[in-house]
């Protein structure tokens, strides 16, 4: 399901985005969120997804699941930014990406956690 809202926000990003590289920066900055959860629950849990109802399990997950993203998306910018824009002041770069990506990897952490286990979601539909 997360793999589906994250392709389909890329592709709707693209029809706002006049630079067509922000929605690709953003599907890569959140697919770390999906499968840090995923390779936890499908290796260490035998895919049983209730084992993330858990609040602690969760944001233990998602921290580190933020600590990949921002892994992988201050190289990305450091390296496009650049290249893509003409903008070279590295430090700023960086902060600007570890700011902006902690505070959307909170968002991109708390909505769903309240969305699907804390209302019946999951209870009706599992881990699809």
């Amino acid at each position: 399901m997360g793999l589906t809202a994250a392709t389909a926000g890329t592709i709707a990003l693209f029809l706002t985005d006049p630079t067509l590289v922000g929605p690709l920066f953003k599907l890569a900055a959140t697919l770390p969120m999906m499968l840090v959860p995923l390779v936890y629950v499908q290796y260490f849990k035998g895919g049983e997804g209730s084992a993330l109802t858990s609040a602690r399990t969760y944001a233990v997950l998602m921290i580190l699941a933020v600590l990949l993203r921002l892994a992988v998306m201050i190289p990305v910018n450091v390296v496009f930014v650049p290249l893509l824009f003409g903008y070279d002041d590295i430090a700023f770069i960086i902060q600007c990406t570890l700011a902006l990506n902690i505070i959307q990897g909170f968002w991109d952490t708390v909505v769903p956690f309240i969305v699907v286990h804390r209302t019946p979601i999951f209870e009706h539909f599992r881990m699809w």
